[in-house]
């Protein structure tokens, strides 16, 4: 490189001397004999005759060129001219650079950009190489290499929002990304009208693909990305506050973002359309999704380090009519729940589904609504089991515990291996408990009782609302009666519910009779029935305001017995199978919830609203 510009530079002075000694020269000779201009000396660096031979006013026939010119007396300026193309050069040589290992491109685009840089860098060049004066060289020079440059940015950014470039990728390396200062954020935040309180942790975000520690953004300092910042600040806000989901949706003329807390959504405010859509472009970058298409339903996860911390980011996306939905569920793939005791379920219910879960066959199902935490309490009962004498495997799509000492299958739908194919895969691997992460179709329903058939215990989570739904749906799927009735062993049905914040919940003031007349039946008057305040006034620290503090668990339990199985196999009338539940100990969600109410850990309202009456 050192040695083509010094070619230039020599290329460059021997046309100016050139023009100095044999141009210049002639056009002098051809002007009218008047030789205003040029200056007479006895050391003229060449000779140009007059007319006839001599001057009409007697002058010397001798003419100089002003020696200011001379670079031998003015060295400073051609030192300044070498750094001035020099620092061009460095700049255009590394733009190419920077295009030719640009990965998200494809071939054609990196040659259609290379065509463009390489040309108009060049002419640049040569171009301040061949102009006398130093600062209109240099300034048309920057422009032919930083101009072109800017667009190939501005293209870049667009197309692979995960590595953003600017002028900075002229010098710097790689971008790592992590949280800026809170005032620097919350400053951003209130300009784009985003209530947030960022915490200032640290956050990585980390390739899912790779399990090591190497971040996706590569490594420097945070740059100064609106997109990134938001990115940053919306994990940072949620995080700290324990939310369970980020929904993002586009509204026309902008993108609104919020938060689900202990099951309640809330907002964070909105975004600027450009700015939101570059923000879903990140997620979804970060989630190896197709940014591309906006339409088509689409999941993924990526991991990310807050505070050292590594937690694990659902991302499903779906194509809307004013744009597209993002919903993002927050989990922590590491967290360690002791016992099911940690999630609210009493020591009755414990005892009896502790049996159940010693079986060495059969069909255990954890049912609830969406976000009803059955994964959670699924995976809180596989710890319990004996790991070393029994071989677990897994099934998730995607797994959001990491359970030590179990083998864990993730679904990769897109790679063709659905939960089917991996269900028939895994009954070749002599599995004495096969964990399924959800029930979704007739073929996963069959294999899964195929396999409680033939000697392996299966656990599953599916979408009912009770026990008896669970069963119904079953036979919905087309499972004979006889065999559901063969296979199943328990269904555990759940709902989550917010807890009262101890510190500022107060006693329930309304008319019970009047506003929750199925709960005064069932009350006996020793209880401590409580509410929350009025969140307009609550000024708890302890809750934020809002009266609530994490959530528990409500839990049905149905274990079925040979009784039971039976009047499944004969099909039994409804109420001869709940009433058999209840002579086994059954007691319904409703009735958990106000034992919960009655104890002063939940208000009666919250009950109302997660069941209903």
């Amino acid at each position: 490189m050192s040695a083509l510009l010094i070619f230039f530079l020599l290329l460059g002075d021997g046309l100016q001397y050139q023009f100095a000694h044999n141009i210049f020269p002639q056009l002098i000779a051809s002007l009218p004999d008047q030789g205003s201009g040029i200056v007479s000396s006895s050391h003229a660096l060449f000779e140009i005759p007059s007319r006839n031979g001599f001057a009409n006013d007697g002058t010397p026939t001798s003419y100089a060129i002003d020696p200011r010119n001379d670079l031998s007396q003015n060295w400073q300026f051609g030192a300044l001219k070498f750094g001035i193309i020099l620092v061009g050069l460095l700049l255009w040589l590394r733009s190419i650079g920077l295009c030719s290992s640009a990965r998200t491109l494809d071939d054609e685009e990196r040659s259609a950009w290379n065509n463009r840089l390489v040309p108009l860098g060049l002419f640049g060049v040569l171009l301040a190489i061949f102009l006398p004066a130093e600062i209109p060289a240099g300034l048309l020079l920057l422009g032919f290499v930083l101009v072109p440059y800017r667009q190939f940015v501005r293209f870049h950014n667009q197309k692979n929002p995960r590595i953003v470039m600017g002028w900075w990728s002229l010098i710097s390396g790689p971008v790592k990304v992590t949280s800026e200062t809170s005032s620097v954020i919350r400053a951003r935040l209130d300009e784009l009208q985003l209530d947030l309180k960022p915490s200032g942790c640290d956050i990585q975000f980390v390739n899912a693909s790779r399990l090591g520690a190497d971040p996706i953004f590569g490594s420097g300092e945070v740059r100064k990305s609106n997109a990134l910042q938001q990115v940053i600040a919306i994990m940072d806000h949620t995080t700290s506050n324990h939310a369970s989901d980020i929904h993002i949706t586009t509204r026309g003329d902008c993108v609104e973002f919020r938060q689900r807390i202990d099951g309640r959504l809330s907002s964070l405010g909105k975004l600027p359309l450009n700015t939101g859509k570059s923000v879903i472009n990140i997620f979804k970058v970060l989630s190896d999704l197709n940014i591309s298409d906006r339409q088509r339903s689409d999941d993924g996860s990526f991991l990310a380090d807050i505070d050292n911390k590594r937690l694990a980011f659902r991302v499903s996306s779906q194509g809307t009519q004013l744009g597209e939905k993002l919903s993002i569920r927050i989990l922590d793939p590491l967290e360690n729940f002791p016992n099911l005791e940690t999630l609210g379920m009493p020591a009755s219910i414990r005892q009896q589904f502790a049996g159940c879960l010693e079986e060495s066959n059969g069909l255990i199902l954890f049912v609830g609504a969406t976000g009803a935490g059955k994964s959670t309490s699924a995976c809180a009962s596989l710890r319990g089991l004996d790991l070393e004498n029994r071989n677990i495997v897994t099934i998730e799509d995607p797994i959001e515990y990491q359970i030590p000492g179990i083998d864990q299958i993730e679904v990769n739908t897109r790679a063709g291996q659905s939960f089917e194919a991996a269900l028939r895969s895994v009954l070749r691997l002599d599995a004495d408990v096969i964990f399924i992460g959800e029930i979704r179709d007739r073929d996963t329903a069959h294999i899964a009782c195929q396999a409680a058939l033939t000697g392996q215990l299966v656990i599953a989570t599916m979408h009912s609302s009770d026990s008896l739904s669970a069963i119904s749906r079953l036979l919905e799927f087309g499972i004979e009666r006889h065999v559901l009735a063969s296979t199943i062993r328990a269904i555990l049905a759940q709902s989550l519910v917010r807890k009262l914040c101890p510190s500022c919940k107060i006693a329930y003031e309304d008319n019970l009779n009047a506003t929750f007349p199925w709960l005064s039946e069932l009350a006996t008057g020793n209880g401590r029935i409580s509410q929350s305040p009025d969140a307009t006034k609550n000024e708890c620290k302890a809750c934020d305001g809002r009266g609530f503090v994490r959530r528990t668990g409500i839990f049905e339990l149905t274990v079925a017995g040979s009784k039971m199985r039976e009047l499944i196999r004969e099909n039994a009338p409804a109420s001869q199978v709940i009433a058999e539940s209840r002579c086994g100990g059954m007691r319904t969600l409703l009735e958990e919830g106000q034992r919960l109410i009655l104890d002063g850990i939940v208000s009666p309202h919250e009950v109302h609203r997660v069941l209903g009456s």
